[in-house]
């Protein structure tokens, strides 16, 4: 009868340990955006980490593409990751705060300067 027991927890700490990511904040995937001129806007994707899109939850992001430039944005922020992130109006995640879904594609009008994956 243990070592039934003693098996199937050994079973199931097996299972566990193979469905838990390694990182419950790494994502892999991007953010893809448009800056520049918005007559020929030039597309990116999320500057500073071009293959995968993984944050550790304590660090924003900014667009490297718009980084101290004050009148200059990204926009259009396409999110190609399999979970929600932020984007932001100011650099250092600060400002206006607007939730992307994963796999949502938002419009012009959402402009941004730093991300954030929680």
């Amino acid at each position: 009868m243990r070592l039934r027991h003693t098996l199937g927890a050994a079973l199931g700490a097996l299972a566990l340990m193979v469905a838990v990511p390694t990182s419950a904040h790494a994502d892999n995937g991007y953010l893809a955006y448009k800056y520049g001129d918005p007559l020929f806007p030039k597309k990116a994707k999320n500057g500073t980490y071009p293959d995968n899109l993984t944050m550790p939850e304590t660090v924003c992001i900014e667009i490297p593409e718009v980084e101290n430039k004050p009148l200059q944005f990204a926009w259009a922020p396409s999110n190609h990751t399999a979970s929600y992130l932020y984007v932001f109006t100011e650099e250092e995640c600060l400002g206006v705060k607007t939730k992307v879904e994963a796999g949502q594609k938002l419009g012009n009008n959402i402009k941004f300067k730093s991300i954030y994956q929680p």
